[in-house]
């Protein structure tokens, strides 16, 4: 019988995870939900997070009968991890800070973090720096914008002025974490504590080159994907089958095959979502966005 995992996100930040793991984990069915009504979490209150997540998974997860669940969410996983494993009877793997290869890796002793403002702000991101981080200099750079950046990019690629604003973006972030400090060397490993970062890590390596710099930035992609394997014992060649938001979609081909499930304003599949951050909008269909993923995950 093939073994079928549940991947949660807010929005595309988790298809850096899923390509990870369907790159390792043969012969898996793979269902994703995002929360497009809730995005982007960075914008939300901790408790509000752990209300959306602990309520949207239970029924995913009665809808889809996943036999694990990964919350490929850094915000959505330190605050909502401990609770969430409290009221489901499947195996959930969170995706948190690489706090601790990060500190194996560094040459400097320095570090950076660029996640969104709540992790940085949160109990969780202080309890990994305490544990396995002691002594090292760490530099902490919370951006939301850069979230909504990744997002709009996923969605609409071909945008040119999406392309020049992610770029003014990073370089920003990456100024304000390698600004010299006196009594530290120069950071050499910066960890990208949100899953959508990574899904710019062209933009990331290309300012560490213009500038040159020897950076390493290093996600929890390739240790989660280890993580769902290793749980789950998998061989065999993967399907790609998505389940996207408070809605069920299987897509096959770019064709949208199943019926909303789980809608909080029971919208039809061509009502338009809207979500603002600053001076940003996005404005697409269900069809539109669920497509836009799709070509996304299956992209080179």
């Amino acid at each position: 019988m093939t073994q079928s995992i549940l991947i949660f996100d807010s929005g595309a930040g988790g298809l850096s995870i899923a390509r990870c793991i369907l790159a390792q984990a043969l012969g898996i069915k793979v269902y994703y939900c995002a929360d497009f009504a809730g995005f982007p979490y960075s914008a939300l209150t901790s408790q509000t997070i752990c209300e959306r997540v602990c309520g949207l998974i239970p029924q995913a997860l009665a809808q889809t009968q996943a036999d694990l669940v990964v919350i490929a969410c850094n915000t959505a996983s330190t605050v909502s991890l401990e609770m969430l494993r409290k009221i489901v009877n499947v195996p959930v793997v969170g995706v948190v800070p690489a706090i601790k290869p990060a500190a194996k890796l560094t040459q400097s002793c320095s570090i950076g973090v660029l996640a969104t403002p709540v992790t940085i702000k949160g109990r969780y991101l202080q309890t990994l720096i305490q544990e396995h981080a002691q002594g090292l200099h760490l530099v902490l750079q919370g951006s939301q914008r850069l979230v909504h950046l990744a997002e709009r990019y996923v969605l609409e690629p071909e945008l040119l002025e999406i392309h020049d604003a992610i770029q003014a973006q990073v370089a920003y972030d990456l100024q304000v974490l390698l600004k010299p400090t006196q009594g530290h060397l120069t950071i050499d490993t910066v960890v990208l504590a949100c899953t959508h970062f990574p899904l710019l890590l062209d933009w990331f390596k290309e300012f560490a080159n213009r500038k040159q710099l020897a950076i390493r930035f290093i996600d929890s992609g390739e240790a989660i994907a280890a993580r769902v394997v290793h749980l789950l014992g998998l061989d065999l060649p993967a399907s790609k089958n998505m389940y996207l938001g408070s809605w069920q979609a299987v897509v096959h081909n770019h064709e949208v095959l199943a019926s909303p499930l789980l809608t909080l304003k029971a919208p039809d599949k061509h009502t338009l979502f809207e979500n603002t951050v600053g001076n940003d909008a996005i404005s697409m269909s269900l069809e539109q966005r669920i497509n836009a993923y799709s070509r996304f995950l299956n992209s080179p």
